[in-house]
């Protein structure tokens, strides 16, 4: 059975988050993130067709504080013909994590989220963490 890391990347991957479009992806950060306790604003920037969303995810208050960033956006996809597996579909193959945002960067965020819900889940009040995740890089 996959991780949860591998089980929100492969949710990650799956929102067609083309720079501007935001596709889900934050939505999905912000419902994953609030229910890890976080408290997360929405900043937008922009508007209309160039509106992109970004999130502040905040848990604590006190020091040591720590913070993570990363982007959701991605490129377009190109030549659909050239995938061996559809880029929104976070596909695990043979051991891989296959989609658009694996490497750069919804792997990456994924990961860091896992690695904090298991540290909040161990070290309880230990300082407090942000996390600064936009829809554009």
């Amino acid at each position: 059975m996959p991780s949860y890391a591998i089980k929100l990347a492969q949710n990650l991957l799956r929102c067609p988050s083309v720079t501007p479009a935001e596709g889900g992806a934050i939505d999905l950060m912000q419902d994953e993130l609030g229910k890890l306790g976080f408290d997360c604003t929405r900043l937008p920037f922009g508007t209309g067709l160039t509106r992109v969303d970004n999130l502040f995810a905040r848990l604590g208050n006190s020091g040591p504080h720590f913070a993570f960033a990363g982007h959701t956006d991605v490129v377009p996809v190109g030549d659909l013909a050239k995938w061996q597996h559809d880029p929104f579909s976070g596909t695990l193959h043979d051991g891989k994590l296959f989609g658009r945002g694996a490497a750069d960067m919804k792997g990456g965020i994924a990961a860091f989220v896992a690695a904090v819900a298991e540290f909040i889940q161990h070290t309880p009040d230990a300082g407090s963490i942000s996390l600064i995740i936009t829809g554009d890089e």
